[in-house]
């Protein structure tokens, strides 16, 4: 019954902004892969963490990935460089369609800084299916905190994530979220209106049953013991797991500086303090022959995965124009990233060589080339179109014909890929999160 779908989707303590529950279009049905997928996903896994560490063992030795790395970063951004490791990403996936019916998966993001954990393991208890995700994060974490570390400018994604810190104490795990701003204060901006009002990112307007009342909503849910109520972050994070929920350029100096000091003092950065990881410049890396005799020599079949699951990225510099140019149908451009402006993130930036004329195509190019931070040029990948059952706002039964599609799964070195999850958007090649998208968990099939 749809009824009872959105009522377990609400019930796990998700929302987003003004909406309760799931703030998409819920497919019917997960949407099945074979399980073949998933060892695909395994050995993809092995080789992009092999990928960071071949990149971080080459930055300031090797002129060639460092000039890279550094190409039109911000004057004021700190160049800060962690020892530690990546522990965590989500890369984000097109199902691109291959003769024998089957699909290639191909990363066009490595999100350091992703979204919907708690939207991925609701979708997995509503729809029955093994919660991986929050089994995955419970034995990674071997009893140490998890902390959310969020900006304020993405605070909209507080709620899911402290749905997915219930989540974990339900696994045995114990996770509490802080943002730069108190949660009261982010509330209080909420219901005055000036904070989460849309048109904003994937909300284009307020749909029905809009609820204001952030703190009301989360005692209810059960929610608030897992939040951080102070104005300060703590000045030690002892040996809990910290993500950073926001870019460098999201923080003010102060507040970014909490990192590296938390890591130096013995806490696990997720995704270490280290600046050029919130570039998309390390996709263009991943081509170079050096890092990939290193990554070769920590995984041996790396190499060749990496070919298959990366599509070629180059930074965007004037040798790159008659290429991309005469090749325009063949390519989409994207912010890099360090743009002050929130565009890096949710296919804000995209632009997509074969929906402009070859002149229009030559003035966008020309004007991100101008740009004072790092543009990337990415070839395009066919992405599967697929139909898709979903329940709309009136709780019916609808289909979305031929949609664009993106997979999306959460990578904790160690564990097995989780929270593997399918967004599929109508009418645009930009899939993301949104009102009118459709979203499904993954069942995979043997």
């Amino acid at each position: 019954m749809a009824a009872d779908l959105l009522g377990r989707l609400r019930a796990a303590g998700i929302g987003f902004a003004g909406i309760d529950g799931a703030w998409w279009r819920p497919a019917r049905a997960p949407f099945p892969l074979p399980a073949q997928t998933a060892q695909d996903l395994a050995a993809i896994s092995r080789a992009l963490f092999a990928l960071f560490d071949a990149v971080a063992g080459l930055y300031g030795r090797d002129p060639g990935v460092t000039e890279l790395l550094e190409h039109q970063v911000p004057a004021g951004l700190p160049r800060w460089v962690s020892p530690r490791p990546v522990l965590g990403l989500r890369p984000d996936f097109q199902l691109c369609p291959q003769a024998d019916g089957r699909y290639q998966l191909m990363a066009t993001e490595l999100e350091m800084c992703p979204s919907a954990h708690g939207f991925a393991h609701a979708m997995q208890t509503a729809y029955g299916l093994e919660p991986d995700l929050a089994r995955a994060g419970a034995r990674f974490l071997a009893g140490r905190e998890f902390w959310f570390v969020g900006a304020a400018e993405w605070s909209e994604f507080l709620i899911e994530q402290l749905a997915f810190c219930r989540a974990l104490a339900e696994h045995g795990a114990r996770g509490r979220v802080l943002y730069d701003r108190p949660l009261a204060a982010i509330a209080a901006e909420f219901r005055a209106g000036q904070r989460w009002q849309p048109p904003m990112f994937g909300v284009r307007q307020k749909p029905a049953g809009w609820d204001d009342d952030l703190l009301g909503r989360l005692r209810r849910a059960g929610l608030l013991e897992f939040a951080w109520a102070g104005a300060e972050w703590p000045a030690a994070a002892g040996e809990a797991v910290v993500f950073r929920f926001g870019y460098f350029d999201c923080f003010t100096p102060e507040r970014l500086a909490h990192f590296p000091r938390w890591e130096a003092a013995g806490a696990t950065p997720l995704n270490p303090a280290t600046f050029y990881l919130d570039s998309k410049a390390v996709l263009a890396a991943a081509r170079r022959p050096e890092v990939l005799e290193r990554v070769a020599a920590l995984d041996p079949a790396g190499p060749e995965v990496l070919g298959r699951c990366l599509p070629e990225t180059v930074l965007l510099r004037a040798a790159e124009l008659p290429r991309l140019l005469a090749e325009r149908e063949r390519w989409v451009l994207k912010f890099a990233g360090f743009d002050h402006g929130q565009q890096a993130w949710g296919g804000r930036s995209l632009q997509f060589g074969v929906a402009h004329p070859p002149a229009g195509w030559e003035a966008v190019l020309r004007r991100y080339l101008a740009l004072p931070f790092p543009v990337v040029a990415q070839r395009l990948a066919p992405s599967a179109a697929v139909d898709i059952d979903y329940i709309d706002g009136a709780g019916q039964p609808q289909t979305l014909p031929a949609g664009a599609t993106r997979l999306r799964a959460f990578f904790w070195r160690g564990q097995p890929p989780a929270g593997v999850h399918l967004t599929v958007s109508g009418g645009t090649m930009q899939v993301s999160e949104a009102t009118d998208a459709v979203q499904a968990p993954v069942l995979f099939q043997a």
